[in-house]
């Protein structure tokens, strides 16, 4: 490791912001900060990066508690790109399914503890 690369700095902030072509970090040390650009894969990797070391954290030392709530399901789970939504009506046998390509909406009755 290079003496460069020794130097640690402590962030104090960071915010996210995307285009389709890059993601952009901006990460904050005390008065100065820095923008960082990385492509949608990297950026991906970092994210599952970082959630492993979180989970291994945790495992180690207990949850970490923040005052942001975390989804209801983690980005490891999610498939990216575009699919297909659900909607539940307040008919609880009925499905409504919205195709994301065309925003045509089928229906289909769904019977009580049958898949």
């Amino acid at each position: 490791m290079s003496d460069q690369m020794k130097e640690i700095y402590y962030a104090t902030y960071s915010s996210v912001s995307h285009t389709e072509e890059e993601f952009r970090l901006h990460i904050t040390s005390q008065a100065s900060g820095r923008l960082y650009a990385m492509h949608p894969k990297h950026a991906k990797r970092l994210l599952m990066t970082l959630e492993k070391h979180i989970l291994n954290y945790e495992k180690e030392f207990g949850q970490i508690k923040t005052e942001i709530k975390p989804p209801l399901e983690t980005a490891l789970d999610r498939k990216l790109g575009f699919r297909n939504h659900v909607i539940v009506t307040e008919e609880p046998a009925k499905i409504q399914k919205v195709n994301a390509k065309d925003k045509k909406v089928s229906s289909k009755k769904k019977h009580l503890g049958k898949n």
